[in-house]
């Protein structure tokens, strides 16, 4: 598979641009070992968007590819450094799970913490770090932020105490918003035999710039038309379109994979030891993995009766007396084999 994501903004024409130059190269370079490409634009395993596309690269047989030069690992290797050269997008080139369901692409992936509530861009700034960092390292290869990049957004200041004054309800400011701007379902009708829905939306020269929300307004207790000028103000900024959580806590996903001749083990030991120290002090890291290492109890419980003993680290306080933190991983996993029940 390989991931294109361009800058923020980007048009999909120059996302098709960006994945024919990656057509082009598995179809004349390694023609002896790709069977088809098939690529998509306006989608990506981290975000979807006009600057995201993916490709997907169906190789011939293994009884074709005989050669080492014909492996996947080779192949890839070979369109990574074609792609470097590619100025107008961050393209990677990634290779599927070594077991089929168990993730979407081979390598690890970490989830990077902000638990001191630092904010989302001290958490993007970190996560930069760490990329940079990782990218430059010989062991660690295709490290990428796994998520949309910062975008412009345009923020609207409603000044509640004005609205208030005006008789503007915040429920109808809105509702105004969410029809003009974004559509609402009114109902359905049948149009020859076929049942079709109806949708109210503001036409297109009503919604094109931040000044157009002049053009709006919004009808206050008095049945009076209030326009959004006189109680709003608009102004652009940037910051992430999706904001992602981990334990409750926000999160950003960095995934990458070990390098040729380096055990995976070693590589997330070693985007550990970047992250450890490029995130800053607010950051802490953690490995996705699909199972968590248990706590360790100094006694079993009954797995079919949930009791244990009261010696258990972290026994509750029901009449169960039930370890409500290790709950399932004390019947798999416990030291010494021993039950209560």
């Amino acid at each position: 598979m390989v991931m294109a994501t361009l800058p923020p903004g980007a048009t999909q024409q120059r996302t098709i641009d960006v994945l024919s130059q990656v057509e082009r190269h598995f179809s004349a370079n390694e023609k002896t070992a790709v069977a088809s490409v098939f690529t998509v634009a306006g989608f990506g395993l981290g975000s979807s968007g006009q600057n995201s596309g993916m490709a997907f690269i169906r190789l011939n047989d293994w009884s074709e590819r005989g050669a080492a030069e014909q492996s996947a690992q080779a192949i890839q290797q070979r369109a990574m450094q074609a792609f470097s050269r590619i100025g107008d997008a961050s393209v990677f080139v990634l290779l599927p799970g070594s077991i089929p369901g168990l993730g979407s692409s081979a390598g690890f992936s970490m989830q990077l913490l902000d638990q001191n509530g630092q904010g989302a861009e001290a958490l993007a700034a970190a996560a930069r770090r760490i990329v940079q960092a990782g990218g430059a390292d010989p062991v660690l290869q295709g490290v990428r932020i796994n998520g949309p990049e910062e975008t412009a957004q345009y923020l609207l200041d409603i000044d509640h105490t004005k609205a208030g004054a005006l008789g503007v309800a915040v429920a109808d400011i809105n509702s105004v918003l969410s029809i003009a701007w974004g559509g609402s379902y009114v109902n359905d009708f049948i149009d020859r035999g076929r049942v079709k829905r109806v949708y109210l939306q503001s036409s297109a020269d009503a919604r094109m710039l931040p000044q157009d929300l002049n053009k709006w307004n919004v009808r206050n207790a008095n049945g009076e038309m209030v326009s959004f000028a006189s109680f709003s103000t608009g102004r652009w900024t940037t910051g992430l379109p999706q904001l992602a959580r981990f334990d409750g806590t926000s999160s950003m996903e960095i995934q990458g994979s070990a390098s040729g001749g380096t055990s995976s083990g070693a590589a997330m030991d070693r985007i550990e030891q970047i992250a450890a120290a490029s995130a800053g002090a607010g950051c802490r890291t953690r490995r996705s993995s699909p199972a968590r290492t248990p706590r360790r109890c100094t006694r079993c419980r009954c797995w079919w009766c949930s009791c244990a003993w009261p010696r258990c680290t972290r026994a509750g306080p029901c009449r169960w007396r039930c370890c409500w933190w290790c709950r399932w991983a004390c019947s798999a996993r416990c030291w010494p084999p021993r039950c209560a029940g």
